[in-house]
């Protein structure tokens, strides 16, 4: 649609057919995806903008039961049926940057709205949707209903830093209300940097949750799962 400014649209059919036994009771996964996309694109230092809208509508939803869902031993890898499912939502993505001297300073924004629910009403028995009766509107498990991340960067000379903030909402760590935990909104703050010794080799340095943030990742199974901590990572990256 011109130099800088594209769209595009999709519409896709996803089928499984894994994880039907020999009698051929489960059902298979179906869904029908509709995605349309518009971007902006000023330049790799200039103006850039992405807008993503999304629906992935499940006409019967699959799960399995498995020890890490903490499953009986009993009903391992069996088929969950779920029924009518739909994921919905929106992303948007804007860079931008300004030189401020000698040093470009790029920035970034990253957000996403999502809507995740079941349609049907059915009763779950076991695996990530939980134990018990599952309504239509109910939520679909450790999906967040909003998340973002803003990254501020500064590059001067053969140095290069970036420090990224994420956001994420809470989750549920099941469907059914019984036995449904909230997972808490959280956030941390990263730190990159990296320093060119030649054109083929750099020094790299990665600190995670550098302010030692305490959080909450899953409720499954068998109890509360915590974020990564704090932790540091230096490398040395060359291109042959």
């Amino acid at each position: 649609m011109g130099d800088d400014f594209s769209a595009r649209v999709s519409v896709n059919r996803a089928v499984t057919v894994a994880g039907l036994d020999a009698t051929g009771k489960e059902k298979r996964e179906e869904a029908l995806n509709y995605e349309l996309g518009f971007k902006y694109f000023g330049g790799e230092r200039d103006f850039q903008a992405d807008l993503t809208f999304f629906v992935n509508d499940y006409e019967n939803l699959t799960g399995t039961c498995t020890a890490s869902s903490g499953c009986a031993a009993a009903n391992l890898d069996t088929q969950l049926n779920g029924g009518s499912a739909r994921v919905a939502g929106v992303e948007v993505r804007a860079a931008e940057g300004f030189q401020i001297g000698s040093v470009w300073i790029p920035l970034e924004v990253n957000l996403s709205i999502i809507s995740a629910q079941f349609r049907t009403d059915f009763t779950s028995t076991a695996g990530d949707w939980g134990e018990g009766a599952v309504v239509s509107g109910d939520p679909l498990p450790y999906i967040p209903e909003s998340q973002y991340r803003f990254t501020v960067g500064a590059e001067w000379r053969s140095l290069s830093q970036e420090v990224q903030v994420t956001y994420q909402s809470r989750t549920f760590d099941s469907s059914a209300a019984a036995s449904r935990y909230e997972i808490p909104a959280y956030g941390t703050v990263d730190y990159s940097a990296s320093y060119a010794l030649t054109p083929d080799s750099k020094l790299r340095l990665k600190a995670d949750n550098i302010l030692s943030r305490d959080y909450q990742v899953a409720g499954r199974p068998f109890g509360l799962r915590p974020g990564k901590p704090t932790s540091l990572l230096l490398g040395y990256q060359h291109t042959f």
